[in-house]
């Protein structure tokens, strides 16, 4: 009997105080709270809070508080007056906590509005707030909030030193505060420059936002990219203490160019995973695997910031990198879009702001290199930069069973750049660089050696070759050029050279030559090659500013009956649409009796007579002794003109046929080589 009257009395005692509690919210005035809340935040954060709007309330088993119009100042270093301006905020407030002067809000949402996020120059957020840290803790205790939501809130983020002005259009916020641990769960969907956005994730509780260290994680999807991260800040305030686990991923790197209003090319799927902390001088990126496609690379990089300007050091190790991965696949012809202009070297000046704003020291190791096939393997590259000058210090990799070398410098430091170059490569294959070239379907060749020293101004690619200077020698072995490109360039003097190929290629001997490079202008007497049914040599030169090429090519042949078929050939005009015709006056030597070595020492005479080129003989050797000893003498075309005396009826009948199958060629084949042209320069 005496517990059934105890539970009676606690029945009533608990509807006494739901009844008092009502009446209590029922008569409250919320609009007279203003000041109170006011002065509060005012007390905790340093700033003013101004409720310009009217203040509702909804009673009920849990009351409803409505406010409208609310904005909280901002840092008084900001150029924006108001950090938080917001149209509508609703509040479900617990209604027995009231009986004892507290305010436990479950939920609040704020709908419509602005919020701004900035640092200064300085470093220091604007959501750094005085108040906070000279409370004495005399004053009352802010609301307990169990749940934040926001509704249709644009979220700006300025930092001006690293010239960010990013915004975030929030259509749904929440988060949820846990009570055992009181660590802050989340979520979030919207859009940043029209990619949605979808991420969740938690942080640490209210306490650890001052306390530190202050843990957050994040895993969702930005547009096309995935992310997942667990952090630690040491100090919220100033962003410093960072110990982050990062992993982005991606089907194509070009999806990111919205979001940052970059210009980063298709790729392959990509994924990159770092651990980044920040010691007191920079940044460190340990642990870093970069992987796109099948290409991966590993190591750390230093971000030093300790100095005049930033100093990055890396170093990178890769198994296998295929630069198609990385968005430099060749160019596709039927996708390439028009060219803006008739040249094939861009005028458009080439910025190097970045390299005059950081120094770096990097070095990386790759297995093997790739660009659709293998290009080279076991590459070391150790490259520095210095305000403004990027120095080569060494590159050096393996091509099939050859060696290459590589060192420069770009010289960027003001408003002058100047590129040197040299390159060296010792039997390397010819088909992984000719591929990389794009001109697989035009020339195969067999192992190749390489001497390249040039030098020139850095202001566009145009600029570049205009002033180009140096030297380039090279010769290769045995290979095949395409018949279609032969005619092109040599006319009926296809016949002549595809003696011993096939239906589709002309066998190659050797290919040799030099060129001697000054002020744009690349000038030779020695380019050779020889094939079963000749051997041929080009003079002249290419004018690298102007586009145009003014070449002289002697054949001489091995077989009497292809004779009347060894006319000398000019070809001229523009890179991408050189002009074929015979030469009438160099057509004199090349009669019968040149093929019978009674006459023609003019132009192969010397070198037949010290490589035998011209007689079957085809090594590598022979075409590079060859070119060695024609870069020593006068023109070629110059002494057939000394020894020319007159034109044959025969002579002449020969000269039109070539005239016409050189028109015929270049109508069908001027395309292709403009293509590969244009392949060649990346253009």
């Amino acid at each position: 009997m005496r517990l059934k009257t105890i539970i009676s009395a606690v029945v009533l005692l608990l509807v006494g105080l739901v009844v008092v509690a009502y009446a209590v919210a029922k008569s409250i005035d919320f609009n007279a709270y203003k000041d109170l809340v006011t002065q509060q935040v005012k007390v905790a954060l340093g700033r003013e809070l101004v409720i310009a709007g009217n203040v509702s309330v909804e009673i009920g088993f849990v009351p409803h508080l409505t406010a409208k119009q609310i904005t909280l100042q901002n840092a008084d270093w900001s150029d924006q007056r108001q950090m938080v301006s917001i149209d509508q905020l609703d509040a479900q407030i617990e209604l027995l906590p009231l009986l004892f002067e507290q305010i436990r809000i479950r939920q609040i949402t704020l709908s419509g509005g602005n919020v701004i996020l900035e640092r200064n120059e300085k470093g220091v957020g604007n959501w750094t707030f005085a108040g906070s840290a000279s409370s004495n803790g005399s004053a009352s205790p802010l609301p307990q909030v169990g749940r934040v939501k926001l509704e249709n809130v644009k979220l700006r983020y300025r930092d001006p030193t690293h010239g960010l002005d990013q915004t975030l259009q929030v259509d749904n916020f929440s988060a949820e505060t846990a009570q055992s641990t009181g660590a802050i769960t989340w979520s979030l969907a919207g859009a940043a420059s029209q990619n949605p956005i979808n991420l969740q994730g938690s942080i640490g509780s209210i306490n650890q936002m001052v306390t530190g260290p202050f843990p957050i994680d994040v895993q969702g999807a930005v547009g096309d990219v995935t992310l997942q991260s667990h952090a630690a800040i040491a100090s919220l305030s100033t962003l410093h203490g960072l110990d982050v686990d990062l992993q982005v991923s991606g089907s194509d790197l070009a999806k990111i160019n919205p979001l940052f209003g970059g210009s980063l090319p298709q790729t392959a799927a990509f994924k990159v995973a770092t651990h980044l902390t920040d010691p007191d001088n920079g940044y460190r990126l340990d642990h870093t695997s970069i992987n796109f496609g099948k290409s991966s690379l590993m190591g750390d990089v230093k971000i030093l910031l300790n100095g005049d300007q930033p100093m990055v050091t890396a170093q990178l190790a890769g198994d296998r990198v295929d630069l198609a991965d990385f968005g430099f696949a060749p160019s596709d012809e039927k996708s390439a879009p028009a060219p803006s202009s008739n040249r094939l070297f861009s005028t458009t000046p080439w910025n190097f702001d970045a390299l005059r704003s950081v120094d770096a020291d990097i070095t990386a190791s790759v297995g093997e290199l790739l660009r659709g096939q293998s290009i080279l393997k076991d590459g070391k590259l150790a490259l520095t930069l210095r305000r403004g000058v990027l120095t080569l210090q060494s590159l050096t990799a393996s091509i099939d069973q050859g060696q290459v070398n590589a060192s420069g410098s770009l010289q960027a430091a003001n408003d002058k750049p100047a590129l040197d170059l040299q390159v060296k490569g010792t039997n390397i294959a010819s088909a992984p660089l000719l591929t990389a070239a794009g001109l697989s379907d035009v020339l195969t060749a067999g192992a190749l050696n390489l001497d390249i020293a040039v030098n020139g101004p850095a202001s566009s690619e145009h600029d570049l070759m205009a002033g180009l200077s140096g030297n380039l020698h090279f010769n290769m072995g045995a290979g095949g050029l395409r018949n279609s490109f032969a005619q092109f360039l040599l006319a009926d003097l296809t016949k002549l050279i595809a003696f011993g190929g096939t239906a589709d290629a002309t066998r190659i001997n050797c290919l040799a030559g030099h060129f001697d490079i000054a002020k744009g202008i690349a000038a030779t007497n020695s380019l050779v090659m020889d094939t079963p049914g000749a051997a041929i040599l080009g003079t002249g030169n290419i004018n690298l500013g102007a586009e145009t090429l003014h070449m002289r090519v002697d054949s001489k042949s091995k077989q009497v009956s292809l004779a009347a078929l060894a006319v000398p050939m000019l070809i001229s005009g523009s890179l991408q649409h050189p002009d074929v015709a015979p030469d009438a006056i160099g057509a004199l030597a090349n009669t019968g009796d040149f093929v019978a070595d009674t006459a023609n020492t003019v132009t192969f005479g010397t070198l037949a007579s010290l490589t035998g080129l011209g007689n079957g003989s085809g090594s590598v050797n022979a075409c590079a002794t060859a070119a060695d000893a024609s870069a020593k003498q006068t023109s070629a075309g110059s002494k057939i003109k000394e020894g020319a005396a007159t034109v044959g009826n025969g002579a002449k009948q020969v000269i039109q046929g070539v005239g016409q199958g050189a028109g015929s060629a270049a109508k069908d084949v001027g395309n292709g080589i403009k293509s590969g042209l244009k392949s060649i320069f990346g253009n």
